[in-house]
């Protein structure tokens, strides 16, 4: 390690580091809201966003350990990215102490499961099949290596750029968990259904088809959320002046939500009417 990057961690704050828990926390669960509530419509299963309250021992994932195992490890990267990428010159310190906070909520969820496994099991059905228990032993010792690894991805990102997270404003990711709910939630339903489909019906002509069904919902998240994306980061709108800049990338991100899904609404429900 050179003197000057010595020199830029000693003078790095360290409250990035002390709210780094909070931040891959909030980051982790967006992303994997938006990827539990959508399991039932992309692949289906006994559980969806539709059980109530009260209904606190219905599974969450089933038997989709193939689906959760992606959605785990695509949360807990880009949660951890964040928290690193948040914290200039200590980005491998922020992204452990994410991690690991995240790992110990499922080292406590798991010896929970095996106490009551070993001492309720008579009295007491367990919420999921056994093996999404083991995932939860695994992401104990997963999350803080996912993190440790793109400790190195957020650091060389903000080397690229002078400020903020690949040049988007800290203050931003103040709401953007809000946006990065919202366009995963709308990008990993016709994703999910572009793969299942591929599976289920191979061939060029329905590959093609199912590209175009399950691509302009895609799209129509897609293309609002890059220029949102860019405007924030200073790609694009460089001749604007930088609050105009960044109030429009506020406005494309939130204008585009609506568009998008008002898309997919249109899209979905001329697909059930066209084919049943």
């Amino acid at each position: 390690m050179s003197t000057t990057t010595v020199g830029a961690s000693r003078r790095a704050p360290i409250w990035p580091v002390l709210v780094a828990p909070l931040v891959a926390g909030v980051y982790y669960l967006a992303l994997k809201g938006a990827f539990t509530r959508s399991i039932d419509a992309a692949v289906g299963t006994i559980a969806s966003s539709k059980i109530e309250l009260d209904d606190l021992t219905a599974p969450l994932w089933g038997f989709h350990w193939i689906y959760r195992g992606v959605a785990e490890v695509i949360s807990v990267g880009f949660a951890t990215f964040i928290a690193a990428g948040l914290a200039r010159g200590r980005e491998r310190a922020a992204a452990i102490t994410g991690g690991v906070t995240i790992a110990l909520v499922f080292l406590i969820g798991t010896v929970v499961a095996i106490y009551v496994r070993i001492y309720m099991a008579e009295d007491y059905v367990m919420r999921e099949p056994w093996y999404q228990y083991v995932i939860d032993g695994l992401l104990v010792i997963g999350c803080p290596f996912i993190s440790f690894h793109v400790a190195e991805a957020a650091r060389e990102t903000n080397n690229s750029q002078p400020v903020g997270l690949a040049g988007i404003n800290r203050l931003h990711f103040l709401w953007l968990w809000f946006a990065a709910y919202w366009y995963a939630l709308g990008l990993i339903f016709p994703i999910s259904r572009h793969y299942m489909l591929e599976s289920t019906s191979p061939g060029v002509i329905s590959t093609v088809a199912d590209m175009i069904i399950n691509g302009i919902p895609a799209a129509a998240l897609l293309i609002p959320g890059y220029f949102g994306i860019a405007l924030l980061s200073g790609h694009r709108g460089t001749a604007l002046h930088p609050i105009a800049r960044n109030l429009l990338g506020v406005v494309v991100l939130i204008v585009g939500v609506v568009i998008g899904a008002a898309v997919q609404i249109v899209w979905q429900s001329l697909f059930r009417w066209l084919f049943g």
